[in-house]
């Protein structure tokens, strides 16, 4: 086939790793993220439910790789290597096996993937053909290969992609006495993931703006120095009325996930 041929074919398979991964981002189990760490991978596990055991796959960016691979539940490709099946697997982690693409390029993306989630239907395998021109003393190659990557079974990978930030449904639940109301958010504490902290403020004129991914700070001079209280729900907290009150989700690595804020009211309607 010649040296033009191997670079045709190594063109195709570039394809179809895109085409794979393109397959791989219409996952619908989504675990958000800032930028991917160890603690991530665990908790994104989760979501593969009773599928959990079983042999996973970790698709990262070199950055990600570098992150990992500083970590004490890092597992060098050399004490895995008897059990590697997959070509490209530099080691592993929470059981997955982690496999570096330059195909992923950002540290907020990566893919744990099952065998079985990404089907292949090949009409034709890569054929190269070649052309020659006798008057322009030229030849042309060409390379196609037919077939449609898609996503077979959504239950068996889990995408863990860029972070939003989550609006809390923030709901006074009693008159303000004494200086105290109670307040409720929706879905708490299981939309607490595991490290996350829940912090409140009080007598705020207007709700502090954050975005997801900033670093919380309630020091002395911090940006957010309100929230020195830990909220529960059904706790009588600080309140007045028409100032606001503000909850702000925060995960185990100190950044902003979520928030959620309501004007106080002295009686409830």
């Amino acid at each position: 086939m010649g040296e033009i041929g191997e670079q045709l074919v190594t063109s195709i398979a570039s394809k179809l790793d895109n085409d794979v991964l393109s397959a791989l981002d219409n996952a619908s189990l989504i675990y958000p993220v800032i930028s991917v760490t160890p603690n991530d991978v665990n908790n994104a596990l989760v979501k593969l439910g009773e599928d959990f055991d079983g042999e996973k796959y970790l698709f990262v960016s070199p950055a990600t790789y570098a992150v990992l691979r500083d970590a004490k539940e890092w597992v060098p490709a050399s004490e895995v290597a008897a059990q590697i099946v997959l070509r490209g697997v530099v080691g592993m982690i929470y059981g997955c096996y982690v496999v570096v693409t330059n195909k992923i390029t950002t540290t907020d993306t990566a893919y744990i993937v099952k065998p079985g989630a990404v089907a292949l239907f090949m009409k034709r395998g890569t054929q190269v053909e070649s052309d020659r021109n006798i008057i322009n003393k030229s030849t042309t190659f060409t390379a196609d290969k037919h077939y449609a990557a898609y996503l077979y079974d959504s239950s068996k990978v889990v995408k863990l992609g860029a972070a939003t930030l989550t609006d809390l449904e923030l709901v006074q639940t009693s008159d303000i006495e004494n200086g105290k109301a109670t307040f409720r958010i929706a879905g708490y504490p299981t939309n607490l993931s595991y490290g996350w902290k829940a912090y409140y403020a009080q007598n705020l004129t207007t709700a502090v703006s954050v975005a997801v991914g900033d670093t919380f700070d309630n020091s002395t001079n911090g940006t957010h120095k309100a929230f020195t209280v830990e909220f529960e729900q059904g706790v009588a907290l600080s309140a007045t009325n028409a100032k606001y009150s503000q909850v702000l989700y925060v995960d185990a690595t100190g950044k902003i996930r979520a928030s959620g804020d309501v004007a106080a009211v002295t009686t409830l309607a």
